[in-house]
């Protein structure tokens, strides 16, 4: 009844505590809902002008209001959001910004203040960017950068995150932002001090990010088939992004912290030798483990609320066995602390560190328990002691073996007084004597009891050595015997069950012998027995020539060698029985030969007192081996590992080559040296290499093809390099473009992590080669549709099925990252012809490879999922930069329609092609155009070929000199005649003569008409009139032609005006400067001036006006 009442009222508290946790986060949904709706629709709540200027701008009350931001709490939320509305803030919004980022608040304000950075939001269009820039200031986490205040970046990350969800930032820019600092705070802390940071966000905002239900109320939940309200501001792909990113960190967390439980049992086994020891624990020891307990105290604490928010298990913590303490067991050298620090695996006769401890490292037994208890067995001289010996051994088996111990002697020590004063009167003494007669019965009958105790104890002790299997237990049952069951009866049983393991338990020596080497500071006589009995035993075992019992043989062997690396046997013993072994190699003795030097033979042959036999005994070894002509190979694999054990060949240190100086110099100049100022130095000291070196040559290639040990910013400038060096050796640049598209290759076939950041800088590396021209766009494109296909199965259920073997898995997104370095690089040279073409079709592929990616990819669980969002931008970016009005693609089925669209046209345009064959039409126009070009020749080389006409001058002797009276020489084109004028007459003193000639000169042009009459050539005038067509075009050419020739006169005018100005002032400088360098006579050395050039003679190029009114110059 009572069990039935306590699980209905835990049922009722479980009720309780889930309905509460759901009303709660209703709650917060709720309230974030409503500020993300009056924020998303803020239209109408703007403040206008006119709104603004009846609002109060005082600089005094809003530094009021800021200064009030700046301290802000829950309790002030009325009195600011009523300043807020009476104020007009428009010009402070960056102030107000400010403010709220410099408040300190605290995880109850941050709903204060998310009420009123909404009202602003919604009162002020320009409070939302204004504020995310400040928010860029302040968010600003670095990923080898020390956070300096994690309490402030607790409280401020949870209200840049609940800005985000109730709409006030932006929330594109925003979210980039935030999953920027969670990756820095979650990818870069290696030592796990974000714990706490990451666990606030978690609690606080995790919900609406991630998705987060703790464990308990998620038990909870399904145990009372209760459903707990979501968050639906964000898109689960994006919360399952968020999600992971946070498991994934969990995960790290939890290595940690095993890793920090296992120091701490380190430190606190070595801490508890110490103070057992010596009785103190240093204070430098004592605060270090503080410290050390202080960080897992805290790890652990974190990791608890972390794992519970995230709804996964804690770590199992093991208990290091090796370090643990039972029973104040001390497993170190008091005596030597400072054995075996420098541990030399060469030289040390064990092989490793544990090794040495097991065979080193006994408990100090004595120092453990009282002297009283190994006292007897340490002297074992009289009867009496061993008597007494037994009955203190049956006493504390009760369970209280010191306090009756000291209650014994005390009551003997009474007693003896009484009996030594007893005398003082008849009946006391009678009284004492009836008392002495009842102690003596009680003491025979404890002793029977003790006695039949004692050894069912010791049976059950021998039973369960057996299991003794590890260093702790046998060092706690040396321990057990030595405070329960240490009599002279138990020590010879002891010993004999000892000798008597089983002949197949070769495991139970190692442990045996460190029990006996425990034991032997208090029993001695117990390493004594053991070791006479197996010596006898082993020389039995040697003489008897019987080839069976061969498992006791090596049990004899074995358990000797153990015994001598425990000193508890003399290396001479070990050593008498390798030589007697020796003495009748064969059958048997091989293997107990072999066994004995397995077990013990690296620590005699290390050793200095044993060294040089040891040393003969194994050449003896050798030379038996070599010398037996038919021996088992079984047996001599037994030899040779027994022999390389003890003594192992010498492990030479693989030799470093020495590097080649040149090599060395050739990958600093290229891997350190080399950038875009000084490519012209580099390309210089390659060209001095020796081209004609064949080993030269290929270390030069090697060195220019790792562009991955090139600076990623510098792999421009080895491309460049590479360009130069081709135009002088025209065979280096294909063999490094072919190494790069090799390794190109290479790195999809393996696909390893390791090498991402190789496989970019390649990629990189061959579109800077194509931007040098070095390749062509053909293997560009081919490297392209290589990334996207090779490997590539766009069948799902082979990608699940097959997913450790396939090239390119679906969770994998680094192909796309590659195309995009690609098309980054060298995309924007396919910008015409074909090859605008050919990448417009690559893009429509490629697309169709990225949704495929990214809507199959999300249902699988990837380490990093935050890297599909990194890719979509990187996608989004590359493509929106080469085609700007390339249309995307919402589904994976919308891009394949695309394809299949594009295909179907490539598909028509071939058929069509196909169908315009060449046809007997075609052939007939052809034989017609050739004819027709060859009549056309035919008759172009019958046509006479008419000289060009030339200007020609009136001849002098054509010319009638007449005075007063100015000529014009007109030159013709294509025409024999030469222009006069018609003379104006006389020179009359009247107006009226000036006027009539003026007229007559008006009415018609005088030209003079060449003609050839047999050999004689005759000239006659002919008057045109001013108003036929031939008059008037010739005089508009003559005005063209005048024009020209003054605007080249101008322009050579001007060219010589210019030249003269500037050699008169350099010549005013040169006098300037030597007036002042001398000190002396200046007029003896003066410098003459010369004019400068003047203008040129303008007469002499377009000669006198007189002759320029005859050539038609001037009218």
């Amino acid at each position: 009844m009572e069990n039935e009442t306590n699980s209905d009222n835990q049922t009722e508290q479980e009720l309780a505590s889930l309905n509460q946790y759901i009303r709660e986060k209703e709650d917060r949904l709720r309230f974030k809902q409503d500020l993300r709706q009056k924020n998303q629709n803020v239209e109408g709540a703007r403040l206008d002008d006119a709104v603004l200027k009846r609002l109060d701008s005082s600089i005094k009350k809003v530094t009021s209001f800021i200064k009030k931001l700046k301290t802000l709490t829950e309790s002030q939320k009325d009195s600011l959001n009523k300043d807020m509305s009476q104020l007009n803030l428009s010009k402070y919004l960056s102030e107000v910004g400010c403010a709220f980022l410099e408040a300190k608040l605290k995880m109850n304000d941050v709903q204060c203040a998310l009420i009123l950075c909404s009202q602003m939001h919604r009162s002020y269009a320009d409070f939302s960017n204004i504020f995310f820039e400040q928010w860029q200031k302040v968010l600003n986490l670095k990923k080898d950068g020390k956070i300096q205040n994690p309490s402030k970046l607790r409280v401020d990350l949870r209200f840049f995150a609940d800005l985000i969800s109730i709409g006030v930032l932006p929330e594109k820019e925003s979210l980039s932002l935030l999953g920027n600092q969670l990756t820095i705070l979650t990818t870069c802390d290696k030592e796990h001090s974000h714990i706490s940071i990451v666990s606030s966000f978690c609690k606080h905002c995790g919900e609406d990010f991630a998705d987060l239900v703790p464990l308990k109320y998620e038990k909870m939940s399904l145990k009372h088939n209760i459903q707990i309200p979501r968050s639906t501001i964000y898109s689960n792909d994006r919360q399952k992004a968020v999600k992971c990113l946070f498991k994934e960190y969990f995960m790290a967390v939890s290595k940690h912290l095993v890793t920090e439980h296992k120091e701490m049992q380190r430190i606190e086994a070595q801490n508890m030798r110490i103070y057992q020891t010596k009785g103190e624990l240093h204070s430098d020891k004592k605060e270090k483990y503080e410290q050390a307990f202080s960080a897992y105290r805290k790890l652990s604490e974190n990791s608890e609320v972390l794992a519970d928010l995230l709804a996964e298990q804690m770590p199992h913590l093991p208990n290091d066995q090796n370090s643990k303490k039972e029973d104040g067991m001390l497993n170190i050298d008091v005596y030597t602390p400072t054995k075996g620090e420098d541990f030399d695996a060469n030289s040390s006769p064990w092989e490793d560190e544990e090794t040495r401890q097991f065979y080193e490292s006994l408990p100090h037994i004595k120092s453990l328990i009282p002297e009283i208890l190994y006292k007897e067995s340490a002297t074992a001289a009289k009867s009496a002691p061993e008597a007494k010996s037994d009955n203190e051994s049956g006493a504390q088996m009760g369970g209280q073996m010191g306090g009756q111990m000291g209650e014994n002697e005390r009551g003997v020590a009474s007693g003896d007084e009484e009996v030594s004063g007893g005398g003082g009167g008849g009946g006391e003494f009678g009284q004492d004597e009836e008392q002495d007669e009842a102690n003596k019965e009680s003491q025979v009958q404890e002793k029977s009891v003790s006695s039949a105790n004692m050894k069912a104890l010791m049976d059950s002790f021998i039973n369960q050595l057996p299991n003794c299997v590890s260093r702790e237990l046998i060092d706690k049952a040396a321990k057990d015997y030595c405070m329960n069951l240490n009599s002279k009866v138990n020590r010879k049983r002891l010993t004999r069950a000892l000798f008597e393991v089983q002949r197949t338990r070769l495991d139970l020596l190692p442990f045996y012998a460190r029990f006996v080497a425990a034991l032997n500071p208090l029993m001695a006589e117990i390493a004594t027995d053991l070791a006479t009995l197996l010596l006898n035993d082993f020389r039995y075992q040697v003489r008897k020539k019987d080839q069976i019992n061969i498992e006791s043989k090596i049990k004899v062997s074995r358990y000797i060698g153990e015994l001598v690396k425990f000193n508890m046997l003399p290396k001479a013993e070990a050593l008498n029985c390798l030589k007697t072994l020796l003495a009748d190699f064969r059958h048997h003795n091989i293997e107990m030969f072999c066994n004995l030097v397995e077990v013990c033979g690296r620590f005699l042959y290390r050793n200095a007192e044993t060294h040089i036999k040891m040393n003969l005994l194994l050449e003896i070894l050798m030379r038996k081996k070599q010398a037996a002509m038919s021996m088992d190979s079984r047996y001599t694999i037994m030899i040779e590992n027994a022999f390389y054990y003890c003594n192992p060949p010498d492990n030479k240190q693989v030799e470093k080559k020495a590097p080649c100086p040149l090599h060395e110099y050739v990958k600093k100049i290229l891997y350190k040296e080399l950038n875009k100022l000084c490519v012209e130095r580099v390309l210089r000291q390659m060209r001095k290499l020796d081209w004609h070196d064949q080993h030269v040559k290929s270390m030069a290639i090697q060195c220019l093809t790792s562009a991955s040990n090139v600076r990623y910013n510098s792999i421009h400038c080895l491309a460049n390099l590479v360009s130069g060096l081709a135009l002088y050796y025209e065979d280096i640049g294909i063999q490094i473009v072919d190494a790069v598209i090799e390794d190109i290759r290479l790195g999809l076939e393996i696909n390893l992590a390791k090498f991402n950041q190789r496989r970019v800088s390649m990629v990189k590396y061959l579109a800077e080669l194509y931007n040098y021209r070095m390749v062509e766009s053909s293997i560009i494109f081919k490297t392209l549709y290589t990334l996207i296909t090779f490997g590539v199965s766009y069948d799902l259920n082979e990608l699940i099925a097959n997913a450790d073997t396939c090239a390119d898995p679906l969770d994998n997104y680094f192909r796309i990252r590659l195309v995009c370095t690609l098309l980054d690089t060298c995309g924007q040279y396919f910008d015409r012809g074909s090859t605008k073409k050919k990448l417009d079709c690559y893009l429509i592929y490629f697309q169709r490879y990225y949704m495929f990616k990214k809507e199959f990819g999300q249902s699988v669980d990837i380490a990093r999922p935050y890297d599909r969002f990194d890719i979509e931008f990187v996608f989004t970016d590359i493509i929106s930069s080469l085609r700007p009005e390339f249309k995307f693609a919402n589904t994976y089925e919308q891009a394949c329609e695309q394809v299949s669209k594009m295909e179907g046209e490539i598909r028509d345009s071939i058929v069509q092609a196909k169908k315009e064959t060449v046809c007997k039409e075609d052939d007939e126009f052809l034989k017609a155009f050739e004819s027709m070009v060859t009549e056309t020749i035919a008759q172009r080389t019958k046509e006479t070929i008419k000289m060009p006409t030339v200007d020609i001058s009136v001849p002098m002797c054509a010319r009638k000199p007449k005075t007063a009276q100015v000529q014009e020489v007109n030159e013709l084109s294509g025409l024999s005649m030469l222009k006069e004028k018609q003379p104006s007459g006389k020179e009359a003193s009247t107006d009226t003569g000036k006027e009539t000639g003026t007229e007559a000169r008006k009415e018609a042009f005088n030209f003079v008409l060449m003609l050839k009459k047999g050999n004689k050539t005759q000239y006659q005038n002919m008057q045109v009139p001013v108003t036929s067509e031939f008059a008037t075009q010739f005089k508009a050419k003559e005005q063209l032609e005048k024009a020209e020739k003054e605007k080249l006169k101008q322009l050579t005018l001007n060219i010589n005006d210019r030249i003269e100005q500037e050699e008169f002032q350099e010549m005013v400088q040169q006098q300037s400067t030597q007036k002042q360098s001398m000190l002396g006579n200046t007029n003896r050395d003066r410098f003459k001036y010369n004019h400068p050039k003047g203008a040129p003679d303008a007469d002499q190029i377009f000669g006198t006006s007189s002759q320029r009114t005859y050539r038609g110059y001037t009218k």
